[in-house]
């Protein structure tokens, strides 16, 4: 019980949080997470990507909506 309430917490906390990463040599991006992948699927226009072991659905934002 206490781990569905402590996960419930981290998923509201995600979907708040925004990412920016430099992939290679571009400019950094700007990503929205909503929160984490389950069983690798996400909501359409989202991706489910890794990071630091833990996988989450996120959208790269384009660079005029930055």
């Amino acid at each position: 019980m206490m781990l569905w309430i402590i996960l419930g917490l981290i998923s509201a906390n995600l979907a708040a949080i925004k990412h920016v990463h430099v992939d290679g040599d571009t400019e950094p991006v700007e990503e929205e997470i909503i929160g984490p992948c389950i069983g690798s699927h996400c909501p359409e226009g989202y991706f489910c990507r890794e990071r630091n072991g833990n996988h989450f659905c996120s959208k790269p934002r384009e660079k005029h909506e930055l």
